[in-house]
Formats: structure tokens, sequence, C-alpha cells
């Protein structure tokens, strides 16, 4: 009998023990994991502490674009560019990294061209996060993105104040740019001073969804084409490739690029007046009827592409993120006019 009470204590201590190291381990995880060799980003985790120097907008080196006459339009655009940084030294991007600014400048130049000939154009340059934060553990994702939404809510803030006059404008983005604009909405415009000068926000290949609707209802979706102050969003993918799109999160709400509406009907190759697919070195092919559109799953679905090899395709294939501009140039570029004419006849009334 005292064998048995001898073995029943040990054991019970031994289980103590063990659960004891596992509330010390789960609670210190976070503090003492180092990412694997096959991590495309920094081995350790992000800390608030070792970011690179917040940029100082009044500062004409830390806006990629501003435009020489801020009076050729009527309206403005607040543009913020998709992931182009890649290190595994840094979380964030240094501003001072000349070849990444470059990288931006051109991922900007790809798609910026369906707002340049109807708006003056504000790009700030931002620490956005890099890529590798989308494989990245929550703690870590969190803080890395926080920085660039910290920086482009400040650039905007700047923007307002300083370089506004009073104009309307549209916020656009792409990607991580996307994320950190909708991110600023969620925060600034609740303020109707603000929100009530927007045209319209194109927070493309991001998702928001319909939990962020129903949070922060001043947040509304353009579900028709000359609809003002609306968001304009959608990621797109071959049909079959939804769930493996980083970028579409549960409950996504999508806007067809085509019709510009949330309809879940097929809009047609005819429909597309022109795909305008840029290159690295800017050159462009301009292919009219390029493709169909359909809302399916949370995403926007096209006939999957018989050229994948040939295509810029980070995150594998059937997933068209780098070109969700670029396959409905055309019809964003003459939305983009329709919504600035829909503004101003609105504010007559």
């Amino acid at each position: 009998m005292k064998n048995i009470s001898r073995r029943f204590i040990f054991f019970a201590a031994l289980f103590v023990c063990v659960l004891s190291i596992l509330a010390i381990y789960s609670y210190l995880y976070p503090r003492i994991l180092f990412y694997p060799e096959d991590f495309v980003g920094p081995r350790t985790h992000f800390d608030p502490y070792k970011v690179p120097p917040a940029p100082d907008y009044s500062q004409p080196d830390n806006w990629m674009f501003t435009p020489k006459n801020p009076d050729q339009f009527s309206v403005d655009v607040f543009w913020v560019y998709p992931t182009v940084y890649m290190s595994t030294e840094s979380w964030n991007m240094p501003l001072d990294d000349q070849e990444t600014r470059e990288k931006a400048k051109t991922a900007t130049l790809k798609m910026i061209g369906v707002f340049k000939d109807s708006t003056n154009v504000y790009a700030p340059y931002y620490r956005q996060a890099g890529g590798a934060c989308l494989s990245a553990i929550k703690s870590d994702k969190d803080g890395s993105v926080g920085v660039g939404i910290d920086d482009t809510t400040e650039a905007f803030k700047y923007y307002l104040k300083n370089l506004n006059n009073g104009k309307p404008f549209i916020l656009a983005g792409h990607s991580q740019g996307s994320n950190v604009l909708i991110e600023m909405m969620k925060d600034l415009f609740v303020n109707e001073e603000i929100s009530n000068k927007l045209v319209a926000a194109y927070i493309i290949g991001w998702s928001v969804t319909g939990e962020d609707l129903k949070k922060y209802t001043f947040l509304r979706i353009a579900d028709t084409p000359d609809f003002v102050g609306g968001i304009i969003t959608y990621n797109t993918v071959a049909d079959g490739f939804q769930d493996k799109a980083p970028t579409i999160l549960p409950g996504a709400m999508v806007v067809n690029p085509l019709p510009f509406s949330t309809s879940e009907a097929l809009a047609p190759a005819s429909s597309d007046i022109a795909a305008v697919i840029i290159d690295d070195n800017l050159q462009r092919t301009v292919i009219p009827n390029f493709t169909s559109a359909q809302i399916k799953n949370s995403a926007l679905i096209i006939p999957r592409l018989k050229n994948e090899d040939k295509l810029d395709l980070p995150f594998g294939p059937g997933i068209y993120h780098n070109y969700d501009y670029s396959f409905f140039f055309e019809n964003i570029r003459k939305n983009v006019k329709e919504r600035i004419k829909s503004f101003f006849h609105s504010s007559l009334q």
C-alpha cells in the first residue's frame, strides 16, 4: 500500500512539473522562438525599439510623388505602394534603402496610371513590413505592419493639413498598401470632415470583410459604378485558389471591377475594355477584352491563364495578385473619372 502511495505521489508530482514547464514555455514561447532557416525574414522577433527611424513628412525626400502643379486637377489621390521590401535583417523598410525605394517607385508606376490623368498624385514612402510578415507569427506581423500603419497615418495627416487645400481625394493602394489604408480608415474616417471629402477608396489586393463593415459602420462598399465615398476591393485568382491566396481573409467583400458592382453574375470578357500589362522596364502591353470576371467565395475569379510561366506570381500559380490593377486597367481608369464626376454632381445637390 505504501508503494502504491509513493508511486501515486511521484507521478502526481511529475505531472505537476510537466504542466509547470509547459505553462512557462507557452508564456516564453513568443520571446524565445527563432525562425527556421527557410524563413525569408529576420530570424529574431520584431522589436519596436529596433525599427528604422521614423520619417518626417515635411521633408520632400520622404515623398515618392507630389504634383508639380497641385492645382492641375480638382481631385487628389493618396497612394500607398504594395510590398516590395524583403530582408533577413529588419522587419521594416529603412527609408534610406535606395534599392527598395526604386522598387517601390517601379511598382507604383505599373498601377498609378489609372489615376494620373484625372488626379494629383501624392505618394509617401513608409516603413512597410517586409514580405515575410505574411508567414510570421501574429505578434511579429502585427508589430511590423503596425509601423507601416503609423507612418501612413502620419503622412495622410500631414497631407490633409499642408497639401490638400480642401480638395476631395481618392485613397488607393495595393497589397500591403491597401492593408495599411483600411486600418487607417478605421481610425480616422469616423470623422465626417475627412470622410465627406472621400471620392472613393480603391483597397485592392487586400480584404475588407463583412466583420469590418459591422464594426466600423462608417465604412461602406461601393456597390455601383458611381457610388461616392465607398470602398472598391477585390483579390484576383483562378477558381479553386481562393483559400491559397494569403490576402483573402474570411468573409472578404468583393467588387467586380468590370461592372463595378457586387453582383455575382459573370461579367464577360467583352466588358473588359483593356488590360495594360507593364513590365519592370515600364514597357506596356495592351490587350483588349482580356478576361471575364466573377465574384465567388470571397474572391474575384477569372479563367485560369495559360501563360502563367511568363507572369510574376509571388503566391504561386492561379493567384494573380500582382495583376489586380493590370487585368482591369482601363475599366478602373474609366471608373475613376466616373466617380469624380459623380462626387461633384452629388455635392451640387
